[in-house]
């Protein structure tokens, strides 16, 4: 066997191999099927080609031959030019009217190769030459021929221009690999031939199979197909063919059992193979998309979290610049209001006077709502200052308590005070923590009509713990978790009495927290009242 035949006949084989392989890995995508059948038909004609110059001399065997061989020229050109309309957007960009026209003159080849012989019409043999003889309409499978060759790089070619970044680079790298064996081919095969020149006609297949390596190498390179599984398979096809070659090759009944024995093994090995990489593969690919997903999520989630940092610094500038703007014509209303019930501008109807004491009493809490405001935004935007120092919270107690008793004999609640003995100073700041304070008291006298409420000041593993427990409206376990947050009334109440707007217990939230303190609420239930307690760390004393 010359090295001619054994060439052509392992490009066939590679050619047929790696068409299968392409096929089926994604049978139903558009560049699979056309790169197969593009595959076959140059392993198609390698193997013709080897049939026609093996065969001997036999005028009416290589006859046929020629005219197969020819044939599969043609589809080598028609299967080109759909996989170039193909690569790499995976659709046909014509309608199926037009597509339908592109198959005519493949109909028409094949017609003229075997019913109406107009193409080859003769053969000859001199000195072991083979010299075939073209009729009239070999001209039209020439021109066919490379019109459609011609063609599909064309289509390349202005895809090429009209693409940018992965794509682009995908078909410069397909042409520039593709572009000469394929003018190689076209000259030894179809000029030379035309010519007369038969000699070099055998090389054209293997120009054209370094054609088919170049697509399998986009095709793995730009994620097309897995070069695992590839492999995987070319290896499996390549063993069960030495092993079926090798079944032939057997000089005793015995060896022959042993050998096909052996064949069956590897095929069944082959498979088990392909399938257990095939699954290995997909289970990684699922991985990576979960990977790529998961980073895709972090990503928008990023960009969430960037977008609402911005949003709330905003926020809190605006609520910091309202707040100032608002503060100045309420302490100049609170200002003159104060004079007016004081009697400064002169003596005024009891009437009016209750009225203005409601308007005195309105204002105040605006005060106090646009202070806690303004504290709040400069505490989130860090930007408010603490002073602390050694301080005995009992002070504060004893301080404050005088303040409320008129309040208290008004709702006719009864006040209780404990202060355990030797309570140590912690570190806090004294201002701070007074109106916390402050503010549970006043939380507690709102939502309390009877019974009592109890201050108490203890010390509990290792911290000074205050307490304000009330006997009055409670809390609904369920909305315990949270009554320190933003705008979350302690209870139900709607009363336009309370003012109540969340933001004390949120401010005390923070401000007990900047000073490495807890601070929590316990309550039984609705109507069973509440306690709200806050602890400071007693470790953090200066000594």
């Amino acid at each position: 066997m010359s090295i001619k035949i054994i060439v052509l006949v392992s490009v066939a084989f590679l050619n047929f191999a790696l068409g299968l392989t392409i096929l089926t890995q994604n049978v139903k995508s558009l560049i699979n099927r056309w790169f197969a059948a593009f595959a076959f038909s140059l392993g198609f004609w390698s193997f013709s080609m080897m049939m026609y110059e093996s065969t001997p001399e036999n005028w009416t065997n290589v006859f046929i031959w020629s005219l197969i061989l020819h044939l599969a020229g043609a589809l080598i050109a028609h299967s080109f030019f759909y996989f170039a309309l193909v690569y790499p957007d995976e659709k046909i960009p014509l309608n199926k009217f037009v597509q339908l026209f592109y198959y005519i003159p493949i109909i028409l080849i094949t017609h003229f190769l075997f019913i109406n012989r107009q193409i080859i019409i003769g053969l000859e043999f001199n000195d072991r030459v083979r010299t075939l003889m073209y009729g009239p309409i070999y001209y039209f499978y020439f021109t066919y021929f490379f019109l459609y060759m011609g063609g599909g790089l064309l289509i390349l070619f202005l895809k090429l221009f009209k693409s940018h970044g992965k794509r682009r680079k995908m078909i410069l790298i397909f042409l520039l690999s593709v572009s000469l064996p394929l003018i190689y081919s076209g000259f030894v095969n179809m000029i030379l031939v035309a010519l007369g020149d038969f000699r070099y006609a055998w090389t054209g297949p293997i120009a054209l199979f370094i054609v088919v390596i170049t697509i399998v190498y986009s095709i793995i390179k730009y994620n097309f197909l897995n070069v695992k599984v590839i492999a995987t398979q070319v290896i499996a096809v390549l063993l069960s063919l030495v092993t079926f070659t090798d079944v032939f090759s057997n000089k005793s009944t015995i060896d022959f059992i042993i050998r096909i024995g052996i064949f069956i093994i590897t095929i069944t090995f082959a498979v088990l193979l392909i399938r257990l990489v095939q699954k290995d593969v997909k289970r990684r690919e699922e991985m990576e998309l979960l990977s790529k997903d998961l980073r895709k999520v972090t990503k928008n989630l990023e960009k969430a979290n960037d977008k609402i940092k911005r949003i709330d610094q905003a926020k809190l500038e605006f609520l910091s610049i309202a707040s100032h703007q608002l503060r100045t014509p309420l302490t100049v209303i609170k200002g003159y209001v104060s004079m007016m019930l004081e009697g400064s501008f002169g003596k005024i109807p009891k009437l009016i006077k209750t009225n203005l004491t409601k308007v005195y009493a309105a204002n105040e809490r605006l005060i106090n709502l646009v202070e806690n405001l303004l504290n709040i935004s400069r505490m989130e935007a860090g930007r408010l200052e603490f002073n602390i120092k050694s301080t005995a919270i009992s002070e504060i107690i004893k301080t404050l308590v005088p303040s409320y008793v008129k309040k208290f004999k008004k709702k006719k609640i009864k006040l209780n005070v404990v202060i355990d003995k030797n309570i140590p100073k912690v570190l806090i700041d004294a201002d701070r923590i007074k109106e916390v304070i402050v503010h549970f008291i006043d939380n507690a006298i709102k939502y309390t009509d009877q019974g009592s409420i109890n201050l108490s000041l203890s010390c509990n593993t290792g911290s000074v713990v205050f307490s304000c427990q009330d006997t009055g409206m409670g809390i609904a376990v369920e909305k315990l978790p949270d009554i320190f947050n933003q705008f979350i009334k302690k209870n139900n109440a709607t009363s336009s009495f309370t003012g109540d707007n969340g933001l004390d217990l949120y401010f005390s939230k923070m401000v007990i927290e900047n000073m490495n303190g807890k601070i929590w609420v316990e309550s039984d239930g609705e109507n069973k009242g509440a306690n709200f307690l806050f602890s400071i760390p007693i470790s953090d004393v200066k000594k």
